[in-house]
C-alpha cells in the first residue's frame, strides 16, 4: 500500500507508476479512516486547534495513567515523544481533517467540535457546504458529540442521529472557568476541581476544556498539573530565539481567525514591544 499526502496530486508520476504495478494507493485520511474503523474513535474536528487539542488529550491520558491510542497531525515540542502511539486500549483519539473530504469516511464514537470557520474554498465553495460536511459527521457519531460553548455551534448543529449532544467551556455542560488566581475551576459534569492553567492564550483554555472533557469521559482522575505540564506542539507559538532586544516566534496560524487570535495573545504577553509579522 502506498500512502500519500493530499498535498500530492493524484496524477503524480510516482503514484501513476504505483497504480500501474497494482499497488493500493490511499490518501493519509483514507488510511486513518481504515485504522479508526478498528477502534472506538474520539474524533477531534474544527477549523482551528485540532492538533494542539489532540496532543493535549494524548498528553493528559498519559499523564493521568489512562491507556489511549493516538495519531496526531503534527509533532510534539518534546522531540522524544512520537506523534502516534499504539497500546491495547479500544480507544483511539485522532484529528479528522475536513480539507480533503476524507471527513466523510469516519464514524466516531465521540466527536469533539472546537469551532468552525469557512475554509478550504477549493473544496467547499460556500460556508453551508462545509457546515453540511460537519453535520454528516455528527449524524454518524455513535455515543457523544461535544460542542464548544463559545460561538454558535449549538445553534448551527441540531441534534441528529443517536449521539448525546453536550457542550464544554465557560458556559458548557463540562464547565471550565478561569479564576482570579489564574487557576481553572471545573464544575458541571466534571468532578469539582481546581487545576493549573494550560499554556498562555485564550484559545489554549478552550482547547484545554475539550481535552479535560474527553479525559473525564475516559473516567480518568484529573491531576492538578494535567494541562500546565503540556509542553505544546511544534510550530504553535514555538520560541526560536530570545535575547534582550529580539524574540522570534514561529506559528502555524494561516486562517484570519487564527492570525487574529495569535496576535491578540502576543500583544497580551508583551504589550509594550514592537510586533513585526513575516507571513510565509
Amino acid at each position: 500500500t502506498i500512502v500519500y499526502s493530499s498535498a500530492i496530486q493524484p496524477q503524480h508520476r510516482l503514484l501513476a507508476a504505483a497504480r500501474a504495478r497494482g499497488f493500493k494507493c490511499l490518501r493519509r485520511g483514507e488510511l486513518l479512516a481504515e485504522i479508526a474503523a478498528c477502534k472506538r474513535l474520539i474524533a477531534v474536528v474544527g477549523s482551528h486547534g485540532k492538533t494542539t487539542t489532540t496532543g493535549m488529550i494524548a498528553h493528559a491520558a498519559r499523564h493521568c495513567g489512562v491507556p489511549l491510542n493516538y495519531i496526531l497531525g503534527g509533532l510534539f515540542n518534546d522531540s522524544a515523544r512520537a506523534p502516534s502511539a499504539y497500546c491495547e486500549s479500544e480507544w483511539l483519539v485522532a484529528e479528522v481533517d475536513e480539507s480533503d473530504g476524507t471527513i466523510d469516511l469516519f464514524r466516531p464514537e465521540v466527536t469533539v467540535v472546537l469551532n468552525l470557520d469557512w475554509d478550504h474554498a477549493d473544496r467547499y465553495s460556500s460556508a453551508a457546504m462545509l457546515d453540511a460536511a460537519f453535520g454528516r459527521l455528527l449524524a454518524r457519531t455513535r455515543q457523544r458529540v461535544l460542542l464548544c460553548s463559545e460561538g454558535d455551534l449549538s445553534g448551527r448543529f441540531n441534534k441528529t442521529g443517536t449521539a448525546e449532544y453536550l457542550t464544554f467551556g465557560e458556559r458548557g455542560d463540562w464547565r471550565v472557568a478561569a479564576q482570579a488566581d489564574g487557576r481553572l475551576n471545573l464544575s458541571g459534569r466534571f468532578a469539582p476541581a481546581r487545576i493549573q492553567p494550560p499554556p498562555v492564550g485564550r484559545f489554549n483554555q478552550i482547547n484545554g476544556a475539550a481535552a479535560l472533557a474527553v479525559l473525564q469521559l475516559l473516567t480518568a482522575e484529573i491531576k492538578p498539573d494535567v494541562l500546565s505540564s503540556f509542553t505544546g506542539m511544534a510550530r504553535r507559538q514555538t520560541l526560536l530565539h530570545r535575547d534582550a532586544t529580539l524574540t522570534v516566534v514561529e506559528d502555524y496560524a494561516h486562517h484570519p481567525t487564527e492570525i487574529a487570535a495569535l496576535l491578540e495573545c502576543l500583544r497580551g504577553m508583551a504589550p509594550e514591544r514592537r510586533l513585526v509579522v513575516v507571513f510565509q
